[in-house]
């Protein structure tokens, strides 16, 4: 009799339960939302502009100067952990390493002359202060690519391939294939201003 009345109970309680509305849920922090209902944030990358050049400290290795935008439709987010795989068009690839944006970077390419400032550093715009809902960052990166020279780099058919993460552990892609080789590589006068 007791269990009778203790399945009668158990059967009152879940009735209720199901006609009850569901919880209050915040979607802008998630309290209150199961867990595969929180929306986290993605950050959205594109590679806008890349030169292949050469420098006179390394002149066996490519060095990829890129202009990338970082767009945030959702929650405010940081990005951080800027990595560059490059696959030339014969099919090699290369773990590319971060470099540091001088003072003044000055990149000439096609009879243009482009000048980039320690300001202009993506890497360290992204990862300064959260990049706001809504909001775009433009800013340029500057890698080097060990073992590659600049002409394997700069034939149609390359392949770059530009990651960072956010503060919540999402990766966030950019891609861009080099259409048409350029004659010249540039070479890169870091510190000057001509």
């Amino acid at each position: 009799m007791a269990g009778l009345a203790l399945g009668a109970c158990f059967l009152v309680w879940r009735d209720e339960r199901d006609r009850r509305p569901p919880p209050h849920r915040d979607t802008a922090t998630g309290i209150g939302a199961p867990a595969e209902a929180v929306v986290l944030p993605l950050l959205e990358a594109a590679i806008e502009w890349v030169a292949v050049a050469r420098q006179a400290e390394a002149p066996g290795d490519a060095q990829v100067i890129l202009v990338a935008r970082v767009a945030n439709p959702g929650r405010p987010s940081t990005a951080d952990r800027w990595t560059l795989v490059v696959q030339t068009a014969e099919g090699v690839a290369r773990q590319a390493h971060m470099r540091k944006i001088p003072a003044v970077l000055t990149v000439r390419q096609g009879g243009e002359e482009r000048r980039f400032t320690s300001a202009d550093a993506l890497n360290e715009k992204a990862f300064t202060s959260p990049l706001a809902a809504g909001a775009m960052l433009r800013g340029v990166l500057w890698f080097h690519v060990p073992g590659v020279s600049a002409e394997q780099v700069n034939q149609q058919g390359s392949y770059l391939v530009l990651h960072a993460w956010d503060v919540f552990g999402n990766r966030i892609t950019a891609a861009a294939t080099i259409d048409s080789g350029v004659e010249n590589v540039p070479v890169i006068f870091t510190g000057l201003s001509q």
